[in-house]
Order: C-alpha cells, then structure tokens, then sequence
C-alpha cells in the first residue's frame, strides 16, 4: 500500500542538494579550462597551458580514484565504535572541511606567491604594468615557478577532493537507502 506521508521540504532540498553537489563534482574538475582560459586567476601566460591541463586531468584523476575506492569509503562512512574504523569515520567526516580549509590556504599562497614574483621580477628591472609582465615574462625568469603551479594544482584538487567526498557520501545514503536519522542512529 502507498504511503499517505506527505514529503517534508527537507527531503525535497536534500534530493536537489545530492544531485546539485554530484554535477559540482564533475564541473569542479573541468573548472580550471574556463578559469584559466578567461584569465579569471591572474596567472603567468606560459603557465597558462599546462597548469589548465594538469588541473584538469589531476582533478579527474581523483574523481576516479574517489569512485575506485567507494566501497572502501562506504565502510568508513558508517559509524563504528571500535578504533581504527571509529578513527577513519571521524577522519572523513571532518575532511572536506579540512580540505576546504586546505583550498583558501592554497588560493592565499598562490596570491602571495604570486605577488612576490611579480616584485622579484620588478627588482630585476622588469618594467610594465603587472597585466604586461605575466604576458611577456619567459618561463625560465618566473621566480618561484614551481611553487606557484604546486598552489595552483593545490587550490583546484583540495576543491575537488571536498566536493567528492561530500558526494560520494549523499551517493552513498542513496544507494544504501539510509536516511540522515537512520546514518547517526547507526553511531
């Protein structure tokens, strides 16, 4: 027999949620193309390309190693009492927070580092409007390279690591038809 129970707004906003974050997922990996090709994130021009593709791929690569892994992820979703599994549930409920945290500290040093290479560069002599000197500066004068692509790949993976554990664990209700109250009954 159906059930009369009329659906709560909650459930309606969790259903919309759950699907909203799963697409972020996928287009928080493919964000880095229209970021970097519309200049949205000041970057150097000759960094441009590969820090575009190695974003991309690297984001993709985690959504796929997230959804090899799954089935482990699932067992750590679930409340447990006893230490190791107890510790693992702790650790991934409070990881995208972390890696939230761990996106604006990346985005700051990417900034920062940004800014002192851009200075270095004017100490040398380099002359121009900032705009001027991310153009035309060569790959081999940029100061601090490195650590600017590491803070760039860094901002855009912890951003995605964050959607993806948020989304495998709705995916991961769903697929196992528990509910919010039923998930913390559990612990």
């Amino acid at each position: 027999m159906p059930s009369l129970r009329k659906p709560l707004k909650i459930d309606s906003f969790a259903r919309f949620y759950k699907g909203y974050l799963n697409v972020w997922s996928v287009a928080a990996a493919a964000l880095p193309i229209p970021v970097t090709s519309l200049h949205i994130i000041p970057a150097f021009r000759v960094q441009r390309p590969f820090l575009t593709l190695y974003s991309s791929l690297f984001c993709f690569l985690l959504l796929g190693f997230a959804f090899y892994c799954r089935h482990t992820i699932a067992r750590g979703l679930v409340p447990r009492r006893d230490g190791a599994r107890a510790l693992f549930h702790f650790a991934l409920m409070v990881l995208p927070g972390a890696l939230i945290l761990l996106t604006v500290g990346f985005v700051l040093a990417y900034h920062w580092i940004l800014q002192d290479s851009l200075m270095e560069l004017m100490r040398r002599g380099v002359k121009g409007a900032a705009s001027v000197v991310l153009d035309k500066a060569d790959y081999l004068d940029i100061p601090s390279s490195i650590w600017l692509a590491l803070t760039y790949l860094g901002m855009f993976m912890c951003a995605e690591a964050a959607f993806i554990i948020m989304a495998l664990k709705e995916y991961l209700l769903d697929v196992h038809a528990l509910s919010e109250a039923e998930l913390a009954d559990s612990g």
